[in-house]
């Protein structure tokens, strides 16, 4: 067997093992907790992800580059919600995000300076949960929604270790998390909630009049291995390997000590590189998403069963992602054929 061969059969494989990996981790039923076995309460999530990345050069050295991401995701109802629609991805609206980058290629190919000066969230609760996400309008069905401005400044390196790549990325979040309104469903929603006052851990409770607005630190961590299936890089018809493990880790005084470690995320994608003289590469896969909530006693539903507080989602999102890396060269063409 070839080595091209061979690695082709070892990406398929990889990919499978994921994918059956995490449904499986989406399809088990929630327990009924014995906290004498296992102090955490396992839940799961099924969503949908999508990204759309544009990126290119604004120097004719490429060291210095923009990106533009927009993220649309949707999800199901958590397993723990009785008669809810577990299956059903596309069930209501989770969160869109927008966020400009600008690159700076420190050591080309190797080291990469970036920052996004401000970055905008909407997030909307899952409405079977309303009783755990307290909206200020005194809503209790339907879903709410809350804004959220983040600076992030980053440090990316890349090595290479024969065809494959080893990419670690280090991004710092300053978080400006506004407070949860009762959601219209429509575009108004992205009026609501712009009270983004910090808030002290000892005032974080509806009962005080705090609807989640606060002010925070995230430092994540990722670990990236991308590596070419047909050929030995990834160049026009390439179908790649994408995969990556990414640790969240809140910080700040107004952050919980229950609340440090956020969340981990598992991603495993399966790319492809079109032909043309525009770079467009799309990868679809699996996210699997552990989260620390830590924040419900009974299920909304569900009143006889108890987590104490103890509650670990484990999600999976079926993923798309659509990455352009010269995006501004589909203007230029334009409008050199329009003065020809």
């Amino acid at each position: 067997m070839t080595k091209k061969a061979l690695s082709l059969n070892i990406g398929f494989t990889l990919i499978l093992m994921f994918f059956s990996i995490s449904a499986s981790f989406a399809q088990a039923p929630t327990p009924v907790q014995d906290f004498g076995v296992d102090p955490r309460a396992h839940t799961t999530r099924k969503s949908f992800w999508t990204e759309f990345n544009l990126g290119g050069s604004l120097s004719s050295d490429r060291r210095w580059q923009y990106q533009v991401d927009y993220q649309y995701r949707r999800a199901a109802d958590a397993s723990y919600i009785q008669g809810g629609s577990h299956g059903n991805i596309f069930k209501e609206s989770y969160q869109q995000v927008f966020r400009p980058w600008v690159h700076y290629w420190l050591v080309p190919g190797a080291v990469r300076l970036s920052l996004s000066p401000i970055g905008y969230w909407i997030t909307w609760t899952p409405s079977a949960e309303t009783a755990l996400y307290p909206n200020k309008d005194g809503e209790t069905t339907g879903q709410s929604v809350f804004p959220e401005f983040r600076i992030c400044p980053q440090i990316t390196t890349t090595h290479n270790i024969g065809r494959a790549q080893f990419i670690q990325r280090y991004r710092y979040e300053f978080r400006f998390l506004g407070e949860r309104r009762a959601a219209d469903n429509n575009l108004s929603d992205f009026s609501k909630g712009y009270n983004f006052d910090a808030t002290d851990v000892g005032n974080q409770s509806a009962a005080l009049g705090w609807y989640g607005n606060n002010q925070v630190g995230r430092l994540k961590i990722q670990t990236r291995f991308q590596i070419p299936l047909t050929n030995s890089k990834i160049v026009e018809k390439t179908l790649y390997v994408n995969a990556w493990n990414e640790l969240f880790l809140a910080t700040g005084s107004r952050v919980k000590n229950d609340k440090i470690l956020n969340q981990n995320r598992f991603v495993a994608m399966l790319g492809y590189r079109f032909k043309g003289e525009i770079p467009i590469k799309v990868e679809g896969g699996i996210t699997y998403q552990t989260l620390f909530q830590y924040n419900m006693d009974a299920p909304p539903t569900n009143p006889d069963v108890t987590y104490r507080k103890a509650n670990v989602e484990n999600n999976t999102a079926f993923t798309i992602y659509v990455i352009c890396d010269e995006f501004h060269k589909l203007f230029r063409k334009k409008t050199n054929e329009v003065k020809e």
